[in-house]
Formats: structure tokens, sequence, C-alpha cells
């Protein structure tokens, strides 16, 4: 399968993986019960947002260094960590959000995964179902 074709399933289940270490990340960053509200309910859709056109333009990037490759996978996948990781730190929009430093390389690592795995959210979902039991009656 051509590699332009797994974008959007790439880049959605990148950001459903980016979105729960968010989420997980959000308490440990500090602060009291309101500052954590704030974090979830207004900062994370701001962050989601702005973390997801970044998956879009990073797997469309690294779509290109791919196939430059033959289609390689693995060099997408280098590709798209390389840029995550490049993007989400420093002075990046990430900063002004509060969140906590872990999110760089967890925005690397879920740019990564799902070119490496060639998941997308219906095959880990069947892979998961399948495992464990719950469509058998």
């Amino acid at each position: 399968m051509p590699l332009v074709r797994q974008v959007p399933a790439v880049t959605l289940t990148a950001i459903i993986i980016f979105a729960l270490a968010a989420l997980i990340l959000a308490p440990i960053s500090g602060g009291n019960v309101d500052r954590l509200i704030l974090r979830v309910v207004v900062e994370l859709p701001l962050l989601l947002i702005v973390a997801g056109i970044g998956l879009l333009a990073i797997n469309l990037i690294a779509t290109s260094a791919g196939a430059l490759f033959k289609g390689s996978v693995l060099i997408a996948a280098a590709t798209a960590a390389v840029i995550a990781w490049a993007i989400a730190g420093g002075t990046s929009p990430f900063a002004g959000l509060g969140y906590h430093s872990a999110l760089r390389p967890a925005y690397a690592i879920s740019v990564a995964l799902p070119w490496l795995f060639r998941a997308n959210l219906s095959n880990l979902m069947t892979h998961w179902r399948d495992k464990s039991g719950f469509h058998k009656s």
C-alpha cells in the first residue's frame, strides 16, 4: 500500500496516542485542582488541535521521505519522530501550555508508533477485541 494512503489512519492513531499521553501527564505537571481542571478542559483541546495540525504536516513530510527510499516505513517513522522531537522542544507551542517535559518524547513516540506498526485505530481495536474475548458469546 502506498504510504500516502496511510497518512489519515496514521495521523488519527498518533493523535489518539498523544491525547492519552497528555491526559496522563496533566496531573503530573503540578498545580492545584483548579489548575488541573483548566489544563484538562481548556488547554488539552488546544494542545490537541496544535498537535493534530503538526502531526498531519509531519506525516506528510514523513511520507515523502519514506517514498524516496522505496516506500520505507522505517524511514517514514524515523523522519516523523525526529521532526516531532524538534517541534515539541524548546519554544514550541506546547511550552506555553505548561505541560510536563515528558510531552516532548510522548509526541515523538506517538507519531512514530503508528508508522512502525502500520497501525490504525480499527486494526488496534480489532486486535484488542480478538485478544480480550469480548466478541465471543
